[in-house]
């Protein structure tokens, strides 16, 4: 089984990611991704990926909370640190 030790400021730049991609989903189903906007939320979340990568966030934690926060009824009946539980990831600090 995998494991990842994170910092409190890799879990930080995690949650971003999750809160991004959770509205870039709700985003979608709401108006579709042909609009101006849909844009700013792609050109953010490429940055937080690039600050993920600087931080030396393994891309499987990373593809972990991105899977998790496409996922918006999952993302509704549980925590962020409950993931981090399941996958084996430990927030140290």
């Amino acid at each position: 089984m995998l494991s990842a030790q994170i910092t409190s400021q890799q879990e930080r730049i995690l949650e971003g990611i999750a809160q991004w991609i959770a509205d870039r989903s709700w985003y979608i189903e709401k108006y579709g991704c042909n609009t101006q906007d849909f844009e700013k939320y792609h050109d953010t979340i490429i940055s937080l990926f690039e600050e993920a990568d600087r931080a030396g966030i393994p891309y499987w934690v990373q593809n972990s909370v991105i899977v998790w926060a496409e996922d918006l009824r999952q993302r509704g009946r549980e925590y962020i640190y409950q993931l981090f539980d399941r996958k084996n990831i430990i927030v140290i600090d």
